[in-house]
């Protein structure tokens, strides 16, 4: 092996001709070959008659490079002819005039994102990019997607999605990727997924990359997603995600934008991630009070503003990522939409607080965003219209998400305003509850400490009440929640388990009232 790669070599050195070309390409299919320091040794040979002997010089690149990671950095070094060879190789590319040239650079180029390993991966990518690599790839993209040559788009969109991960994409070319993309439907089914797998991954990470880019329109966007089907739930988080980035710049006029994504919001029959990329869109026309309404004013203009509303908050999503819509609410919310919230749509934003709720761990940045909306909708609702909070309190009370804290302390101080009967009801019935024999009562539950002592101990935690109340609603739950925690006490048959968290709780309320009660009477008197 080493005999035939040192003669090999030696002929290079002397004159490379397209014979001995096509002998160390054949060599290199072999992995030890591959390894030789030999091999390496011949390579700058050959990249100095790339331009005159293309094909087997570009074959024998592809086999040296083949699974070998220490190849592909060789490669992308700072050699001169190394440099002058990806100058040759990119204008190929950028003026496709020899397909296959062109499809032989593809599959070079290729060779350093298939099965290489960090950090050998963001090496050969960082420098490839910073080569040029992108515009090369995205000219001839362009070239394949105007000639109709649709079946050769998959390899180099997938080469595009890797270096748009690393480095910039232009306008144009983004535009480019987003136009072939949008010709996936004229592909069979395996290259129309593989097309738009690697299409939107481009997509999105030149939109999340470079926050002043341009690209295309937000219909053409819309469009393609519209375009992909249900099951690519992958693909359409993506261009979802990509909406979103570019409605996000500081650089897109989103009032620009206002007409189209209201038309979409009101329509019942528009793909959801469409209509939640719209939501947020909106919202993201407001940065002040004035902002907001001037936006109020123009969506009057359109459409009536309760439909706005409830289009949005009855809408069916049925991906987690699709609740960021409610960003439109946080930023949108006045004290006529938490009403219409309130009083019409009550359900919807109980159904939807239990999504979000239930996945709260796994989704953490999205249920940031739902429970922004919470408090700005807690905030602007009017004392009289606080009854629905009732049934939210039941389900946010027991989150443990950081980002929902701020939302249960603005419920509880919510619940205080509420008449006190429903409280009351509440309150008196546990009472009653307790006044049975533990017999009859724990026959009334399946796992009467699981399902009744638990959430009646978690219950007084959250609505401790103190003795020093002013509010006449306040007061009349202190001396409810005082009697129900001494009546606790007296039933409790044990202190371990869920059994012993509610004693301790009972007296904990008991001997805090008692505390501040005792000193409520002590205050001393300032002298006159």
């Amino acid at each position: 092996m080493s005999d035939s790669l040192q003669q090999i070599l030696t002929e290079l050195e002397a004159q490379a001709s397209a014979a001995t070309l096509t002998e160390l390409g054949t060599l290199l299919r072999n992995e030890d070959v591959r390894a030789h320091p030999t091999a390496k040794k011949c390579i700058p040979h050959v990249l100095d008659v790339a331009s005159t002997e293309p094909l087997e010089a570009l074959r024998v690149l592809v086999n040296f490079t083949a699974d070998n990671d220490d190849n592909r950095v060789y490669m992308v070094s700072n050699d001169v002819s190394a440099a002058e060879f990806w100058t040759w190789l990119f204008s190929q590319l950028h003026c496709p005039k020899d397909q296959d040239v062109c499809l032989r650079a593809i599959l070079l180029l290729s060779q350093f994102v298939h099965n290489i390993q960090e950090p050998a991966k963001t090496t050969v990518v960082s420098a490839l990019a910073e080569k040029g690599v992108g515009d090369a790839i995205a000219c001839y993209l362009r070239e394949l997607e105007q000639s109709g040559r649709l079946d050769d788009l998959v390899q180099p969109m997938e080469l595009l999605s890797e270096i748009s991960a690393v480095s910039t994409i232009s306008s144009d070319n983004l535009q480019w990727i987003t136009d072939a993309a949008a010709r996936a439907q004229e592909l069979d089914s395996e290259e129309r997924s593989e097309l738009l797998d690697f299409a939107s991954q481009a997509i999105f990470n030149a939109t999340n990359v470079d926050t002043r880019l341009g690209g295309p329109s937000t219909s053409q966007l819309y469009e393609l997603l519209t375009q992909v089907s249900g099951e690519s739930t992958h693909v359409k988080r993506r261009l979802f995600s990509a909406c979103g980035n570019m409605s996000s710049y500081a650089n897109h006029d989103n009032w620009a934008e206002v007409e189209l994504n209201v038309h979409v919001l009101v329509d019942d029959k528009a793909d959801p991630y469409v209509a939640a990329a719209a939501a947020i869109a909106l919202g993201n026309c407001v940065d002040s009070k004035e902002k907001q309404e001037v936006l109020w004013r123009k969506l009057e203009q359109m459409e009536k503003p309760d439909v706005i509303v409830d289009s949005l908050a009855q809408r069916s999503f049925g991906d987690l990522v699709q609740y960021q819509a409610f960003h439109f609410f946080s930023n949108a919310m006045t004290p006529s939409v938490a009403s219409r919230l309130a009083e019409q749509n009550a359900g919807a934003i109980l159904r939807a607080t239990k999504v979000v709720v239930d996945n709260c761990n796994y989704y953490k940045e999205i249920a940031a965003v739902y429970f922004k909306f919470m408090r700005r909708f807690i905030a602007a609702l009017d004392k009289t219209q606080l009854e629905p909070l009732l049934d939210l309190w039941a389900l946010v009370e027991s989150c443990d998400d950081a980002s929902c804290a701020e939302t249960q302390l603005l419920l509880l101080q919510a619940l205080c305003h509420i008449p006190p009967t429903p409280l009351h009801a509440k309150l008196t019935l546990a009472c009653v509850l307790h006044s049975y024999d533990m017999s009859q009562l724990s026959g009334c539950f399946g796992d009467f400490e699981h399902d009744f002592v638990a959430p009646l101990s978690g219950f007084l935690g959250q609505v401790q009440p103190s003795a020093q109340a002013e509010d006449s609603a306040a007061r009349a739950l202190a001396n409810n929640t005082k009697f129900l925690a001494a009546s606790a006490l007296k039933s409790a048959p044990s202190r371990s388990g869920p059994w012993g968290d509610l004693c301790a709780r009972c007296e904990q309320i008991l001997h805090k009232n008692e505390s501040e009660s005792e000193s409520l009477t002590n205050k001393s008197i300032p002298s006159s």
